[in-house]
């Protein structure tokens, strides 16, 4: 089968759609990747029956809306567009009065209860016409790439995320493939203070019409998914898909820890930014003389201002700061210099932290590490569940002090947490059986059914959404 990814990045650092692409194509599937350039135009995979091109997007000269609605025109779409975006409408979506009638005509368009998470979110500030900025740059890109992927026929097309999914539904349009939908990230609530909310409001308008046109949705997240189900209503199957490492435990398990005494080593690798709780963390740290800190993150100004931090709070001792290792190293790494990782999630934020399911917690995982997370929706449930950790009652210095006290009176049990922590491992994140499914999903599609999630939703609370959102959609008067 001839199977398109779409992505607007070069895989560089998307191991998630790198693995995907490289199951896929041992399978014997022909793989083309509609990359873009992005951190730079080197295309990160090298892999037999992976093909790749790049997408750069190019702004056009103002007027553009002309040319996105005539894209939108073609394929019988410029009423979704104008429901998601009203200012495309207007010949004059630069001029400032014209952007606030507009924005008060959206703003209405996301005033039901369906859109409460979504307009109740922290948004980033500034002016309307720089927050138009985001939404008119997202709807030329979209077209710009949709219309590159067409030269490039496909059985199945593989969307991932909201900038490859009008390419996905025209690809379908035109050659009748499958469409997969795979959204890592809710994106109309990124992050906190990540977006203008004129720029949330679209992308989930956007999103929730056009998902309606996939075949199968995925995500990393069973939360997300169910969310997404209830607020956007589509009835496609559901696949939840988690971003397994295809490394084998048995090498991570045969590692020796190094450790050059008894205190108990708290291990966090990855992104480094206020948002990770890495603060609270060396707080806690300087607290609790039995611990110490080992950090492996990726670059960062934050990451000079913690080395400070941590310097003028006299800790040398106790926190160690180590470079990043190759993916292929990570479940190792984690394994011998670590005892219990550290997965902190802003849970208060963003949708995308309420349900956040890290890569790192499912690494610490199946590194063999007890971890300590937020009490999110799925990582709280599985720490719960497993009983290979600790869940954070609240994000804070005094809640991570509070959960060492417990961990130091619990230490003798350090390797039988590590124990369960594999047990959970092999059950919930073996990759073989994700490449299975997904696999199973690229030939028979909607047949696959052993891979469905149950997403069980409040239909009268969906159908009086859908009764309120046709009311909003009424086109007002629109005063000159």
């Amino acid at each position: 089968m001839r199977v398109l990814i779409c992505i607007n990045n070069n895989l560089k650092y998307d191991t998630r759609v790198k693995r995907h692409a490289s199951a896929i194509a041992r399978r014997g599937h022909l793989v083309h990747v509609a990359a873009c350039p992005v951190p730079d135009e080197t295309f990160a995979l090298n892999e037999p029956g992976v093909t790749h091109s790049m997408t750069s997007y190019t702004p056009g000269e103002h007027p553009i809306n002309g040319k996105i609605l005539n894209f939108a025109r073609k394929y019988g779409l410029e009423k979704i567009f104008l429901e998601s975006f009203p200012i495309l409408a207007s010949q004059a979506y630069y001029y400032e009065p014209e952007i606030e009638r507009y924005t008060a005509l959206l703003n209405r368009y996301v005033s039901g209860g369906r859109w409460k998470d979504i307009t109740s979110r922290c948004s980033e500030e500034m002016t309307l016409t720089q927050a138009m900025s985001y939404p008119l740059c997202f709807f030329e890109r979209s077209v710009q790439y949709a219309a590159d992927v067409l030269e490039y026929p496909a059985d199945v097309v593989l969307c991932n995320d909201v900038d490859t999914l009008l390419a996905g539904v025209v690809h379908k349009m035109t050659y009748h493939s499958r469409l997969i939908y795979d959204f890592h990230d809710l994106a109309a609530d990124l992050s906190e203070n990540v977006f203008p909310q004129m720029y949330s409001n679209v992308l989930a308008l956007f999103e929730k019409k056009m998902i309606l046109y996939a075949d199968i949705v995925m995500s990393v997240s069973k939360s997300a998914i169910m969310w997404s189900r209830q607020h956007y209503g589509f009835l496609a199957p559901a696949v939840y898909m988690p971003n397994c490492s295809a490394y084998a435990m048995d090498k991570v398990s045969a590692c020796v820890k190094e450790r050059r005494d008894e205190s108990i080593r708290i291990y966090y690798h990855g992104m480094c930014d206020p948002s990770r709780g890495l603060a609270e963390l060396l707080a806690a740290v300087k607290v609790s003389k039995r611990f110490r800190l080992v950090l492996r993150c990726l670059p960062s100004e934050y990451l000079e201002e913690l080395k400070e931090m941590a310097s003028s709070m006299g800790m040398e001792e106790q926190v160690t700061f180590l470079d990043p290792v190759p993916s292929e190293q990570i479940l190792y790494a984690a394994r011998r210099d670590g005892d219990i990782g550290f997965a902190f999630c802003q849970t208060g934020q963003c949708l995308n932290w309420r349900f956040a399911l890290q890569n790192k917690f499912i690494e610490y995982t199946k590194a063999g590490l007890a971890v300590i997370t937020s009490d999110t929706a799925e990582q709280g449930s599985i720490i719960r569940d497993y009983q290979f950790g600790w869940v954070l009652e609240e994000n804070s210095v005094q809640g991570i002090e509070r959960v060492f006290d417990r961990i130091w009176k619990e230490r003798n049990s350090l390797p039988e947490l590590s124990e369960k922590a594999w047990e959970c491992a092999d059950k919930l994140f073996h990759w073989d059986t994700y490449e299975a499914a997904l696999n199973d999903l690229i030939e028979n599609g909607p047949k696959a059914r052993g891979h469905y999630m149950e997403c069980a939703v409040d239909e009268k609370l969906l159908e009086s959404w859908e009764q309120e959102d046709i009311q909003l959609l009424e086109m007002p008067e629109l005063k000159n």
